[in-house]
C-alpha cells in the first residue's frame, strides 16, 4: 500500500501502525484530532506526501528532518508553536504549508528587531 487516506475519523493521535508501513508514500490524515507527530515518522524512508490540516498539532518533531524524500508537507490550522532549525536543509521540500498558525519563533525574532 502506498497511499493512506485517513481524513476525518476523529483519531486522538497519530496511528503508530502506520510508521511501521515503510512503503508509504503517501499519508493523508487531515481533519482529525492529532496532537503530535511522533517521532518514529523517520522510519518511512519513502514517504513523499504528509498531510495533517485541521489537526491539533503541537510541535513537528525534530526526526521529520531526517526525510531525504518527502516533498509536501501540510500541517494547516494546527497548534504548532516551533518549526525545527533543519527543516531550511530538507532539499526535496516543495511545499511546507502552515497557514493560520500563530508561530512562537516569530515572536522571538520580533523581540530581536527591537533590541
Amino acid at each position: 500500500m502506498e497511499k493512506i487516506y485517513l481524513s476525518g475519523n476523529q483519531f486522538p493521535k497519530f496511528p503508530n501502525e502506520l510508521t511501521q508501513m515503510t512503503n508509504i508514500c503517501e499519508i493523508y490524515l487531515d481533519n482529525n484530532k492529532i496532537s503530535s507527530i511522533p517521532d518514529e515518522i523517520n522510519n518511512l524512508k519513502r514517504l513523499k506526501i504528509l498531510r495533517l490540516n485541521n489537526n491539533k498539532i503541537q510541535k513537528i518533531p525534530d526526526t521529520i528532518c531526517e526525510n531525504k524524500k518527502l516533498r509536501i508537507l501540510r500541517l494547516q490550522n494546527n497548534l504548532i508553536r516551533n518549526i525545527p532549525e533543519k527543516i531550511n536543509h530538507m532539499r526535496n521540500l516543495r511545499e511546507f504549508n502552515i497557514d493560520h498558525i500563530i508561530l512562537k519563533i516569530f515572536q522571538i525574532a520580533l523581540h530581536h528587531y527591537q533590541d
